[in-house]
């Protein structure tokens, strides 16, 4: 029993996977198949509605996108925006794909990630570029093509590097470098509530 006289909530593993982005999203989408193999998937494509048409052509493409996570082995997969994120929840695997780091980290925040993640059944998440530095302890992106260093949720405690280069490498030695299509998994505790 914990001081308050109540049980200390149960912690469980969530798996993470890191992604460094890339432009052929169902090349990624192949390359990490075994986290959601037999398994819902919420994409979550906040990221991207700063971007009308990144966002039009991830709308208008998400049936070939679900047809794609279907061939990999998948059970079904939803499209998540700002206006549906409550559902992202509902499913196995969360992919948090990439766009807007600012952005991102901001809805993120404003809806409860953290928190509806701790009473979901949620068992993996996955982060696309900005996706991988919003579930890390900082990462390096960009605002109006300056770079910039974010603090994320801090599940992961890493300052991660999407689309890094030598350059970035030798700006940021201690970071984990990820460069377009390359991925890393981890996980990370969530206390059930």
């Amino acid at each position: 029993m914990g001081m308050n006289g109540l049980q200390p909530a149960a912690e469980r593993e969530i798996k993470a996977v890191l992604c460094g982005g890339g432009n052929d999203i169902f090349r990624i989408l192949k390359d990490i198949s075994a986290v959601f193999k037999g398994k819902t998937v919420g994409y979550v494509a906040v990221a991207a509605e700063t971007n009308p048409a990144l966002l039009l052509m991830i709308r208008s493409g998400f049936s070939n996108l679900i047809a794609h996570f279907k061939s990999l082995g998948a059970v079904g997969a939803m499209l998540v925006e700002s206006g549906n994120f409550a559902d992202a929840f509902e499913n196995d695997v969360i992919i948090i794909s990439g766009g807007d780091s600012q952005y991102l980290l901001r809805v993120l925040g404003e809806k409860g990630f953290s928190s509806k993640l701790a009473v979901s059944n949620v068992q993996t998440v996955v982060g696309i570029s900005a996706g991988a530095i919003a579930l890390s302890h900082q990462g390096v992106g960009s605002v109006d093509t300056q770079e910039k260093v974010f603090d994320g949720m801090n599940f992961i405690d890493v300052m991660v590097v999407p689309h890094s280069n030598g350059e970035k490498r030798r700006r940021y030695p201690e970071a984990t470098h990820l460069t377009e299509y390359q991925w890393r998994e981890f996980s990370f505790s969530s206390p059930r509530r």
